[in-house]
């Protein structure tokens, strides 16, 4: 309890249990359902000091009633203010939507990557009346750490000691039908081994995670079909898993070390993603794809001919891979840098070796070079104001953007706005091109 209690008044500290329409809601992982028990205590204790009410926390567990019950705690928890912090076990970890989830808070270790993964799937759905760009993950229980020897997924080894998530995780890796093979007889061996020595409460949890099969039934379910049928039971089945790995019908007479030493919060930490091999890992990932992306190719090449719709597939991709120019800012400047270069200036730089540009300074110096290069009349020059913001926004103008998009269009589009500047539109363009992309802005 004294770890609970530390951990979870650390971690009150940053929700809001009563504000969930701004703040969004929290999920919490426990060991079983007596500890869901004590984290459902622990934090009505520490919230009622703050005047919130105990219904906000609240424990939903296959233990809290039949199935119409159970029910009806996620339905108040997907569609009303309270509960705005559940606790559960095994049942939340998969297959419901919350859009609302921006908290997950781990009280119980994950040796899973699966199952973790489906965990972390609860807090990822968009959800626009949050405006929610994130989700924060509190890990108490160190299971970052223990899944690092997951990452890359190899096949297990034959190993009578292997778990049973250990086993299936190492499908992952595999693709030749004879190591499919090994590894499903691995499992199904040492399922035979467990399944004597299940009690009638262990029998009925095997049931209730396994789609109500048996042991019997959900070993003959996996030797009747091809091995990649019987791969993908036993990768949809991580809760299954996991239940197994828990059971110690063994460990009678193993010396277990109980410490009654005082808890205390020695830190508290968010992994830093502000240090250099992020910035590393950019610069490989540009260099090993500039010929296989050829948005990469042009911003390093021929910038000018960068076109809104590839930005826009470029930052997609990017993201796919974790790199945003908001995450690169943060690593190179800090949290709080009020310099921040667009992701062609950072594609420039990985690539190049040019200098990273401010992005606003960058588009303020380009427009100002270009007004003193030429005598505008006010139109043009409330034209070229409207340019800057729109660059602001989306970084490269093309000609062809001004058929396209639509703050263009409804103003005649190019040919109008064309005549406006003297038939001379597609050259004040291309200049102002030059100037983005030669490293004239703020050099940082």
């Amino acid at each position: 309890e004294s770890f609970n209690r530390v951990v979870l008044e650390e971690i009150a500290k940053d929700l809001r249990p009563d504000k969930p329409k701004t703040v969004g809601k929290t999920l919490v992982f426990a060991v079983d359902d007596a500890h869901a028990d004590s984290i459902v205590m622990i934090l009505r204790e520490i919230y009622a000091k703050q005047g919130i009410r105990p219904d906000y926390i609240q424990k939903i567990t296959g233990k809290i009633g039949d199935k119409e019950i159970v029910d009806q705690a996620i339905r108040r928890f997907k569609n009303e203010d309270a509960p705005s912090v559940v606790v559960t076990v095994d049942l939340l970890t998969t297959g419901i939507d919350v859009p609302e989830i921006t908290a997950l808070v781990f009280r119980r270790a994950v040796r899973s990557r699966i199952l973790f993964e489906q965990m972390l799937g609860r807090a990822t759905r968009l959800c626009p009346k949050l405006k929610k760009d994130r989700f924060e993950i509190y890990d108490p229980v160190g299971v970052y750490e223990t899944l690092e020897d997951f990452t890359t997924m190899k096949p297990a080894v034959v190993n009578p000691k292997a778990t049973f998530t250990q086993i299936v995780d190492g499908l992952l890796g595999v693709e030749k039908e004879e190591q499919i093979k090994a590894q499903v007889d691995q499992a199904v061996a040492k399922l035979q081994r467990l399944k004597v020595k299940f009690d009638e409460e262990t029998f009925e949890r095997f049931k209730f995670l396994s789609g109500g099969r048996t042991p019997d039934e959900f070993i003959a379910s996996i030797q009747a079909g091809s091995s990649e049928e019987a791969k993908e039971i036993l990768l949809e089945s991580p809760k299954l898993m996991t239940m197994l790995d828990s059971l110690d019908f063994e460990g009678e007479g193993r010396e277990v070390v109980v410490i009654n030493a005082e808890d205390k919060v020695i830190s508290h930490t968010r992994p830093d993603v502000s240090k250099g091999d992020y910035i590393e890992e950019f610069i490989k990932y540009v260099k090993e794809n500039r010929e296989k992306l050829e948005a990469i190719n042009i911003v390093c090449a021929r910038p000018r001919d960068l076109t809104r719709k590839a930005l826009q597939e470029l930052r997609a991709t990017l993201r796919e891979e974790n790199f945003t120019p908001e995450k690169l800012n943060k690593a190179r400047f800090g949290e709080n840098a009020e310099i921040a270069a667009d992701i062609v200036s950072w594609i420039r730089n990985a690539a190049l070796g040019s200098p990273l540009l401010d992005h606003s300074e960058k588009i303020r110096r380009a427009v100002a070079n270009l007004k003193e290069k030429h005598r505008f009349t006010a139109d043009q020059l409330a034209w070229l104001e409207r340019f800057e913001l729109y660059l602001k926004k989306e970084t490269v103008l093309n000609v062809e953007d001004f058929d396209e998009v639509e703050i263009f269009k409804m103003q005649g589009g190019f040919a109008r706005i064309n005549r406006l500047f003297d038939n001379r539109l597609r050259e004040i363009i291309d200049e102002l091109n030059y100037y983005l992309y030669n490293e004239i802005g703020s050099a940082i």
